[in-house]
């Protein structure tokens, strides 16, 4: 074994052993006889080790050497060979729109020695996410991008899928031979075991608030199980616990797909990551059984600070869970029941550009580029998701009344740069900024987000603004990076992503978070008055950084880690 795979096989535990004994067999390059005879020794590995899966981790109880996604891969700057045993990774991606949160991480590990090969559910093109993956083959040999495997309902048609009066659980178009029947029979069976579960969880105390999230997840859910799910909800804890255990023993009996474990096999990776899993009903559970079962390490990388609270669970949990901080790690362990020695908390390796920018204008030429008065200080507006605000112009038109009518005149004659969110820019269409003085929207809606210059204008209006408003967006992350003060008002029309959401709270807790919140527009406008004063304080931005972006030290690049 060690001959033809390099493994030190001395060195591995009995389980794992048997495991990667397992993997090696799968794989079609060696000869017959030989996959023959690895077949037979993991097998009695096996019957040595009792079991064919590695125990559940416990927290150790003192530091100890990580395994390879724990200690993840040098990065180009620094040096050294790949991990040992670990040289090829998988990287199965929704859409190519997630490259955004992993560039600068795959870029590193490619120029550490590692082939990643980059898997997309969907192609997707809303905001020109093929020219990310186009610019992410070309950044090195080493790099490749692909699709994975064509589904029974295709990823796309599931994602649009509408007709919730038909019943998935195995109906549908019958034409084809036995075996795919009984294929379509187990993804419709599994599609919706997943959103099932994903619709209960919303039931549970913590989303006690959270109404949109859990008619988001209802909406999904054919209704005959949206009214068993309820059902179930309203006789109490013991009901939710029992539905639960319930369909996740059909989620263990669903086996795996023999397409993924053939196009897992066909890449022979040393690691499979995914990346989001937990969007409602993800069909992406098949590739962490399939990696299982073929013996291959996996592990969930946690793209966004919400994902853990505003979307579906991890039904099926990765050999580990990669997260920002140690608030993401308290989430994945008691809302998805992560045992704590499968999280790894690395920070957030999309923001380190933000760490390392310069402006690449002056403030008097930026103003005077977009419009604005430089004699005065500007508040930059960010725009939010459309689920998060639908419709915020009404919102943006009483904030400007409330700051051109404010007593402080240094409030009623500060600058507004209004930035609208990307993929939400259709209401700001029809918004003429001209009705305010010394306030303009900008970029300008159609801009494209992949542009050379997009990123370098959002940080040069986070550097020369004085302030940055928003409703519940990522960008005041970056605002605080930047170290600006960060502010929100509480709106009747937004409870649902404010008050509603349980991530909003990381922005406003008032011992760890960095956005000031206020109940009134009056107060915000004393909030306001405050931040362009000679008083300015950064301090919360600064604590929120130290423990949300970076928590290993603010010094420190996350994309290495």
């Amino acid at each position: 074994f060690r001959n033809v795979t390099g493994v030190q096989t001395c060195a591995l535990p009995i389980w794992e052993l048997a495991r990667e004994l397992r993997r090696h067999a799968g794989d079609d390059r060696l000869p017959v006889d030989l996959r023959g005879r690895l077949r037979e020794a993991s097998q009695r590995a096996s019957d040595r080790a009792g079991r064919d899966t590695p125990p559940v981790p416990r927290p150790p109880k003192s530091p100890r050497p990580a395994r390879a996604v724990v200690e993840a891969a040098p990065c180009a700057t620094e040096s050294g060979p790949p991990t040992p045993g670990l040289k090829r990774i998988l990287f199965v991606m929704l859409h190519p729109g997630f490259i955004r949160y992993y560039e600068s991480a795959i870029r590193g590990l490619a120029d550490a020695g590692y082939d990643v090969h980059v898997a997309f559910e969907i192609t997707r093109d809303k905001l020109g996410e093929s020219v990310l993956a186009q610019r992410l083959a070309a950044a090195s040999p080493r790099i490749t991008c692909g699709t994975t495997p064509p589904r029974v309902e295709g990823v796309r048609d599931f994602l649009a899928r509408a007709d919730r009066s038909a019943l998935r659980s195995g109906g549908g178009n019958s034409k084809g031979s036995s075996a795919e029947s009984r294929l379509r029979s187990w993804e419709h069976l599994a599609t919706t075991t997943r959103l099932m579960l994903d619709y209960l969880r919303f039931f549970e105390p913590a989303f006690a608030g959270a109404e949109k999230l859990r008619d988001r997840a209802r909406k999904r859910l054919p209704r005959p199980f949206a009214a068993t799910v309820r059902a179930a909800s309203a006789a109490g804890p013991v009901g939710r616990r029992g539905l639960g255990r319930l369909l996740r023993l059909v989620e263990d009996a669903i086996p795996a797909n023999p397409a993924i474990e053939d196009f897992i096999r066909a890449q022979h990776p040393d690691l499979l990551l995914v990346t989001p899993l937990i969007e409602l009903g993800s069909q992406q559970v098949d590739y962490v059984k399939s990696a299982r079962r073929l013996g291959v390490r996996s592990a969930l990388c946690v793209a966004s600070w919400d994902n853990l609270t505003s979307k579906g669970l991890i039904r099926v949990v990765p050999d580990h869970v990669i997260v920002w901080n140690e608030a993401q790690k308290q989430e994945a362990v008691t809302l998805h029941g992560v045992a704590p020695g499968q999280v790894v908390v690395t920070g957030a390796q999309l923001f380190d550009r933000w760490f390392a920018g310069r402006p690449s204008r002056s403030r008097d030429e930026f103003c005077r580029l977009v419009g604005l008065d430089p004699a005065r200080p500007f508040v930059l507006y960010v725009g939010s998701s459309m689920f998060i605000a639908p419709d915020e112009i009404p919102f943006v038109e009483r904030w400007l009344r409330a700051l051109r009518g404010a007593a402080d005149p240094s409030v009623a004659t500060v600058g507004a740069l209004l930035r609208p969110h990307p993929a939400n820019e259709g209401p700001w269409m029809s918004f003429d900024p001209r009705r305010w003085p010394n306030a303009v929207v900008w970029p300008p809606v159609g801009s494209d987000p992949n542009a050379p210059d997009f990123a370098r204008d959002f940080f040069d209006s986070l550097y020369h603004c004085a302030a940055v408003v928003g409703i519940n967006t990522s960008a005041q992350i970056e605002a605080g990076i930047i170290g600006r003060p960060v502010f929100t008002i509480r709106a009747a029309e937004f409870e649902h992503s404010q008050a509603g959401t349980l991530h909003f709270q990381h922005l406003v807790d008032p011992q760890t978070g960095l956005v000031q919140q206020a109940a009134t527009f009056d107060e915000h406008v004393g909030q306001l008055s405050r931040a362009l004063g000679p008083a300015a304080d950064a301090s919360l931005s600064r604590r929120f950084i130290a423990s949300f972006i970076r928590p290993r030290g603010v010094e420190l690049p996350v994309t290495p880690i």
